[in-house]
C-alpha cells in the first residue's frame, strides 16, 4: 500500500458513536471534524479504533484521568447483547484451567478457532484467546485458589516441602508446596507458590518463605514437618532454612528427599570404582547419540550375531543408546544394563568402527574397543549393575503417589539391613573380602575367568581378581556408609502414619 493511497484512505474515515460504549472517555471532536476527542487529555485523535486503544494505554492518558473516574480506563472486550452469560463465564474459566494444567496457553488461539468452526455453541460463541486466558488464570483462578487454600489451612498443622530452581530467564525461584488435613479430601497436597529470590542463602530463603506463608495465615509454629533436598543451605544444623524453622517450631520433623539421598549414596559409592567404567558409561551412548548411521550399523551387527535369538522371535532387545543424566544419577542403572547385555555386540561393532571411522574418531573407537575387550571391566559391570538396580528399585518406590509411608520406611530399613549383611556378620563383626557377598553372578564369572586362564598366567590373573574384589568390597562399604549417614533420623515416627 503506497503512502499516498493510505493518506487518502485515512482521510475518508469517520467518527463512530459506537466507540463511546467501549471508550467512555471520548466524544466527537467539538470542531466538527470526523475525529475522536479525549475528554481528559483535551486532544483530538484520528478516527481509528487502533489509535483509541493505543491512546488509552499511554502514560499521558493515564495521568490525565481523575482518580474518581479511574474505572473508566478499562479495556472492554466486545460482547453479545446483555454481556456474557453465567454459562459462558464458567465455560471460559474451565477452559482456562484446562490450558493451565495440560497445555501451553498459546495453543488456546488455535483451539478457539477450531471449536468455533465445528459448530454453534448452545452457550454462545467461544471468545477465548491467549490474552484473555492469561488474565483469567492470573486474576480469577489464581486468587480463588489462594483464597480457598487460606480458608482450608487456617489454624491447622501442616507440612512444608520446598525446593530451589532456576527458570529459562535465569530467575531463581523457591517452589513451596504444603500437605495438610482437609475435611472433605483427607490428607491433601497443595501448591503454595513460586517465590522469586535474588540470593539463595539461608537467610534470604527463610525470609521469603515466611513472608509467603503469612499471606495464607500459616504460622511456622504450626509446621510439623519439613522436606527438602540435602543441600546444606536447606538442612544444615547451624545456619540453614531448617535451623530457622526449628527455632519457630521445635517439634517439627525433618525429612530429606529420599530419592535424592539414594542417588547421592550410589553416586559417592561409584567413585570407588575404576574410572574406566565412568568413561564407558559416558562415551558409548555419546558415540551413538547423534548418528542414525552408527545406530543402524550396530543393529546390523547385532542381527548378524543373534540371528536365531530374540530379535528374530520378535522380542525387543535393549540397545546401548540411552544416555546418562547429570541430575538423575540412577539413570545410569539402565545404561549399565544396556551396555552389559550388548557387551559382545559392542566389541564387534567397535572393532569394525576402529577401521572404518573417520581419522578424528578412530582413537576413541580403539580406546573403547580395548576397554570392552578387557574382561576385568566386564566383571566390574556384572558387579555394579545389580547393586545400582537395587538402589533404583527402592528409589522408584518412593516416587509413587499412593504408597503407604510406613511400608516405604520398612522397605528402606530392610534395604539397609540387607546391604549391611553382605559385609557384616550377625554379631557385628566385619567380614573379609572373600567372605563378603559380592553377588552370585559376579562370583561365578570370576571363577569362569580363572578357569580359562593359561597356567603360566594363573598367579597374575588371580591377583587381578583379588584386586577387583577389593574394589567391589570398597564400593559396597562406601554405599553402606552413605545409607547410614542419610537414613531419616525419625524412622519410628512413620510407623503410625499408615493408620
Amino acid at each position: 500500500m503506497s503512502s499516498k493511497w493510505k493518506r487518502s484512505y485515512d482521510s475518508g474515515r469517520k467518527y463512530s458513536s459506537e466507540w463511546e460504549k467501549e471508550f467512555p472517555w471520548i466524544r466527537k471532536s467539538p470542531d466538527g471534524q470526523e475525529k475522536a476527542y479525549c475528554k481528559f487529555c483535551k486532544r483530538s485523535i484520528l478516527p481509528k479504533k487502533f489509535n483509541l486503544q493505543k491512546h488509552e494505554g499511554s502514560d499521558e492518558h493515564k495521568r490525565a484521568i481523575p482518580h474518581n473516574q479511574a474505572q473508566l480506563n478499562v479495556i472492554k472486550t466486545p460482547r453479545e447483547k446483555g454481556g456474557p452469560s453465567q454459562n459462558e463465564k464458567e465455560r471460559d474459566i474451565k477452559l482456562s484451567v484446562f490450558a493451565a494444567c495440560h497445555t501451553a496457553i498459546r495453543a488456546v488461539d488455535h483451539f478457539t478457532e477450531m471449536i468455533n468452526e465445528m459448530g454453534d455453541f448452545t452457550t454462545g460463541k467461544l471468545r477465548l484467546h491467549r490474552t484473555k486466558c492469561s488474565c483469567l488464570i492470573n486474576n480469577v483462578i489464581s486468587p480463588a485458589l489462594k483464597m480457598e487454600l487460606k480458608k482450608a489451612i487456617r489454624g491447622k498443622k501442616f507440612v512444608l516441602m520446598i525446593d530451589e530452581s532456576t527458570d529459562v530467564s535465569c530467575q531463581k525461584l523457591l517452589c513451596v508446596t504444603t500437605s495438610y488435613w482437609h475435611e472433605n479430601r483427607g490428607v491433601t497436597d497443595d501448591f503454595v507458590g513460586l517465590i522469586p529470590v535474588i540470593e539463595t542463602n539461608a537467610s534470604t530463603l527463610f525470609t521469603a518463605l515466611e513472608e509467603e506463608l503469612e499471606k495464607y495465615d500459616m504460622g511456622l509454629e504450626n509446621c510439623i514437618g519439613f522436606a527438602s533436598d540435602g543441600a546444606n543451605v536447606m538442612i544444615g544444623s547451624q545456619n540453614s532454612a531448617w535451623s530457622r524453622i526449628k527455632e519457630k517450631s521445635p517439634n517439627c520433623v525433618q525429612l530429606k528427599c529420599i530419592c535424592h539421598s539414594l542417588a547421592l549414596c550410589v553416586q559417592h559409592a561409584f567413585e570407588r570404582m575404576p574410572s574406566n567404567l565412568g568413561f564407558l558409561l559416558k562415551e558409548i551412548p555419546n558415540w551413538f547419540s547423534h548418528s542414525s548411521l552408527r545406530r543402524e550399523s550396530f543393529t546390523k551387527i547385532f542381527d548378524t550375531i543373534n540371528i536365531d535369538n530374540e530379535r528374530e522371535s520378535g522380542k525387543s532387545h535393549p540397545t546401548p543408546f540411552a544416555k546418562t543424566s547429570q541430575t538423575r544419577w540412577l539413570v545410569r542403572g539402565k545404561v549399565l544394563y544396556n551396555t552389559l547385555v550388548n557387551w559382545d555386540e559392542l566389541v564387534g561393532y567397535f572393532t569394525i568402527a576402529e577401521i572404518e571411522a573417520k581419522s578424528d574418531c578412530r582413537f576413541k573407537a580403539r580406546l573403547i574397543k580395548e576397554l570392552l575387550q578387557d574382561k576385568i571391566n566386564r566383571l566390574l559391570f556384572e558387579f555394579v549393575t545389580p547393586v545400582v538396580h537395587e538402589f533404583e528399585r527402592v528409589n522408584a518406590m518412593f516416587q509413587t503417589s499412593s504408597a503407604d509411608p510406613h511400608t516405604l520406611m520398612m522397605e528402606i530399613d530392610m534395604f539397609y539391613k540387607s546391604l549391611k549383611r553382605r559385609l557384616y556378620n550377625e554379631d557385628g563383626s566385619k567380614k573379609t573380602v572373600e567372605e563378603s557377598d559380592l553377588g552370585c553372578k559376579f562370583e561365578t564369572s570370576c571363577e569362569d575367568y580363572i578357569e580359562n586362564v593359561e597356567q603360566q598366567q594363573i598367579d597374575i590373573e588371580k591377583q587381578k581378581i583379588v584386586n577387583t574384589k577389593i574394589r567391589c568390597h570398597n564400593m559396597l562399604e562406601a554405599a553402606l556408609q552413605q545409607v547410614e549417614k542419610r537414613l531419616p533420623p525419625s524412622m519410628n515416627i512413620f510407623a503410625g502414619l499408615s493408620y
